[in-house]
Order: C-alpha cells, then sequence, then structure tokens
C-alpha cells in the first residue's frame, strides 16, 4: 500500500515474501492486519510501536484563533489530499470552522499550490518543514488532519497529539480506535462522518480543560527503552538460533 501498482509495488512485495526474512513491524495495527493479509510476516516478525516525547511547555490558554494543520501530501495517493480538502472546505461551507476564527496550513508537499475554500478562506502552503521547522510549527496546531489509506498509523497523528493538538485521522481494516489518546478522533473514511469528526475536534480544541486533561492522560509511548524491549529479545533469540 505504501506504493503504487508497477515496479516499485512488485518490488515491495518481493522483498516482503523473500526466503527467510525476518520483520520489524512498527505498528500495532499493521501487525494484526498481517494476520490475515500476510501470515508469513506475522508469525516472523516483531512489533513495536513508536516514541513520541510530550511537549511539556505547551500551553491550554483560550485564544481567538484557531490553527488547523492539513498533512497536505498531493503526491502521496495514501494520504487523501483531496478527500482531506473536500472536508476542510465542506466545514467552512457550513459554518462549522468560521473563517475569522481558524487559520488553515497545508504541509507535507511541495508540489502544493495556493488555492481557496469556501467563504475566501485562504490557506498558507508550507511545503516540506525541515525537523526543526516542523517541531516548532507542532507546538502552534490546535488541530491536525492525519488521513492514510493504509492500516498503518502513520506517524502525524501521534505527532499531533503528543504535542497538545487534537488529531482527526480515519479508521480502517484493523484500525479502529485510538485508546491512546482521547485527543484522537478516528471516523471512517465518508464524507459526512469526517466532517462531523472535524467538527467534534474544533470543539474539543476549543475547551482547554478536556484538551489539557485528555493531554495529561495519554498513554503514547514514550520510552524506547520500553518500546524496543521485545525487539531486542526477538533478534537476540534469532541470532542464538542461527549461531
Amino acid at each position: 500500500m505504501f506504493y503504487q501498482m508497477g515496479d516499485e509495488h512488485l518490488n515491495c512485495l518481493n522483498a516482503l515474501n523473500a526466503p527467510d526474512s525476518k520483520y520489524l513491524v512498527n505498528s500495532g495495527y499493521l501487525h494484526r492486519w498481517f494476520k490475515d493479509a500476510y501470515p508469513k510476516i506475522y508469525k516472523n516478525s516483531v512489533v513495536f510501536e513508536p516514541v513520541f516525547k510530550k511537549d511539556l511547555s505547551r500551553t491550554f490558554a483560550e485564544k481567538n484563533k484557531y490553527n488547523l494543520f492539513f498533512y497536505a501530501r498531493l503526491t502521496n495517493p495514501r494520504n487523501m489530499f483531496w478527500f482531506g480538502m473536500r472536508v476542510i472546505d465542506e466545514c467552512f461551507k457550513r459554518g462549522i470552522l468560521d473563517t475569522g476564527q481558524w487559520d488553515v496550513h497545508l504541509a507535507g508537499d511541495d508540489s502544493v499550490q495556493p488555492v481557496e475554500f469556501s467563504g475566501g478562506k485562504k490557506p498558507s502552503t508550507r511545503g516540506i518543514l525541515s525537523w526543526d521547522e516542523y517541531h516548532e510549527f507542532l507546538k502552534t496546531v490546535d488541530v491536525g488532519i492525519c488521513l492514510i489509506d493504509t492500516p498503518h498509523p502513520g506517524y502525524p497523528v501521534y505527532d499531533v497529539a503528543s504535542a497538545g493538538g487534537v488529531a482527526l485521522t480515519n479508521t480502517l481494516y484493523t484500525k479502529t480506535e485510538f485508546s491512546c489518546s482521547a485527543n484522537i478522533i478516528a471516523c471512517v473514511l465518508d464524507l459526512e462522518e469526517a466532517i462531523d469528526g472535524l467538527r467534534r475536534a474544533a470543539e474539543l480544541a476549543a475547551n482547554t480543560e478536556a484538551r489539557r486533561k485528555n493531554y495529561l492522560e495519554q498513554t503514547i509511548p514514550d520510552s524506547w527503552t520500553e518500546s524496543l524491549a521485545g525487539v531486542v529479545d526477538f533478534f537476540a533469540k534469532e541470532m542464538r538460533t542461527s549461531a
């Protein structure tokens, strides 16, 4: 799913099905999906969850202007650029988002051109940010839309939540919920469901007390030592077996 159909997709399938391969899977959702889709990978793999440190400097003060970040990757079809743009446009059109209250930032792809949403709202197009720029930008984000048409959740959804924002993402296959954070709202890939999800995300972002409580209580992994413990044991066992 990472590649469109073609040579790269074929090469990826060949690599995934290489004899005697061992696999390191960076998502429990993806690992569970492999159980039926690619049982060979499931049986010969170990899973870990990526680590995201909380931004302890993040404040949750009430304000008059809010920032909406859309992970807008036009050249990566799995991130559903046009679906996300339509969700945002419909929210402005229906008055769910106030053009005077919400600023929109498109980031993640240098090919995105200037556009205009209903009501005359023009987003800023930030393109591909450096890691330092991205880190600083996340501190200002109130709502992040992070879509991905795969059983893997992608990383931006955790980036946003770990920085203190509210993330809107989608469910799919084994990716049915995000119990690690009440500041992550997940909905099926349906226009009306996504519009309602963005409405709920915007309301939660403005509810500073609930948003802060959710942030402090979230359980997104934050220790590489703990997250990779099973990985170390897995490969240590494999080395002993092959010795």
